[in-house]
């Protein structure tokens, strides 16, 4: 009887083990979701910013029709604008390819 005792609580205990195990794994987000979600997020950061850029430019173009037009400071903006755009594209383009 002793032994049927044993077994049983030793039964029991692992049942214990085994749910508190998946429990707490379903519980919790796993590395690989993580990483997947900081990479979307990164995503979108750099697809904000370079929308942003982007518009900055249109507005310049817009109000002196074309680059040969702008003040110095302006164009000096202009290029470091385009420069940035042209990071972002090449950060999104890396991205994509993950």
């Amino acid at each position: 009887m002793k032994l049927i005792e044993k077994i049983i609580s030793i039964v029991v205990l692992l049942s214990f083990a085994f749910g508190t195990y998946f429990f707490i794994d379903n519980r919790y987000a796993s590395a690989d979701s993580v990483k997947q979600v900081e990479q979307r997020l990164d995503y979108k950061i750099n697809s904000d910013q370079r929308d942003q850029i982007q518009n900055q430019m249109w507005k310049l173009e817009d109000r002196y029709k074309a680059v040969d037009k702008m003040p110095k400071d302006v164009k000096d903006n202009y290029r470091d604008l385009q420069n940035r755009k042209q990071k972002l594209d090449d950060s999104l383009k890396t991205q994509e390819k993950k």
